[in-house]
């Protein structure tokens, strides 16, 4: 298995593998849906990383950076956030194919994504949003140095009702 940062082309791939991951996985409400708009936000300001095995990107893990973010959250007490108005804000998510998850490939990607350049130079604070009962994915930002501030509110962006989420910050 190979991790490296993602090329502009290879990019392109990563809502097909959102697709694929949300068709292998039991608890769909563990996942925050992707679209197209987010492949072009990481291709043209974000920063993005892959694990390939055999060729076959498996799993990323990217940042987007939220120009607009206090509307993403407008719907949230952000008041525990101790986000100040000059921030950079970026929004980090991370998918692993089925079949390779529990093996840390996510929390490498994570590692590396924070630790690149890209990121570093873009944002000074990066927020995860994680359903409440995804322990693995809760393990690997809170590992990753994120604090986790208890939210439980619906993502604003999907209809969803089961779309609950605790907010995990770091500040970089």
């Amino acid at each position: 298995m190979i991790i490296r940062k993602l090329t502009r082309p290879e990019i392109e791939k990563v809502l097909p593998l959102q697709i694929q991951v949300v068709s292998e996985i039991v608890r769909r409400d563990f996942f925050s849906p992707g679209d197209e708009n987010e492949v072009k936000s990481i291709q043209n300001s974000g920063a993005a990383f892959g694990a390939f095995d055999d060729g076959e990107l498996i799993g990323y893990a990217a940042v987007c950076w939220c120009g607009d973010w206090l509307k993403r959250f407008e719907t949230w007490d952000k008041s525990s956030w101790q986000i100040r108005p000059n921030d950079t804000i970026g929004e980090i998510g991370y998918v692993v194919r089925a079949k390779y998850q529990g093996q840390g490939i996510a929390g490498k990607l994570v590692k590396e994504l924070l630790n690149s350049k890209e990121t570093l130079q873009k944002v000074n604070v990066i927020i995860g949003t994680v359903h409440p009962e995804n322990i693995p994915s809760q393990k690997i930002l809170l590992t990753a140095g994120f604090e986790r501030k208890k939210e439980r509110k619906k993502e604003t962006y999907t209809q969803e009702s089961d779309y609950k989420r605790d907010v995990f910050i770091k500040k970089i």
